[in-house]
């Protein structure tokens, strides 16, 4: 059994090392040396971007469009979530923010995160 060795990620340089390390091995089949390499890489990257490059969540309208896009909803669809047209009008334009209810009802059906959710535009 060979070992895999993994790279310590110190620096930006290190980190476009590994990534060019990490596409060498990124279609490599599963049980093989190269596949191992490929999870080891993976959580060295996902730790340093973690920490180096952290992504905010989407604020509440984004992750509003975002999955109504992804899972081609209908404003119709949404509004019927939210109590009516013209409240799912408000949030989307950003007039008013989605109440507790309609924030739960948001993430019970359409899967938001919570986070986005009482995420502020522009906050």
């Amino acid at each position: 059994m060979k070992t895999v060795t993994v790279p310590v990620i110190k620096t930006d340089e290190d980190l476009q090392q590994a990534l060019r390390s990490l596409e060498r091995v990124f279609m490599a089949d599963s049980g093989t040396h190269e596949a191992d390499e490929r999870e080891a890489l993976a959580l060295v990257i996902e730790a340093y971007e973690r920490k180096h490059y952290p992504m905010e969540p989407p604020d509440c309208v984004s992750a509003i469009r975002s999955a109504m896009e992804q899972r081609q909803y209908s404003n119709a669809d949404v509004a019927k979530v939210l109590g009516g047209a013209s409240r799912l009008s408000e949030i989307l334009n950003g007039r008013r923010t989605p109440s507790l209810n309609q924030i739960r009802a948001l993430h019970a059906h359409l899967k938001i995160p919570l986070e986005s959710l009482i995420n502020a535009p522009g906050a």
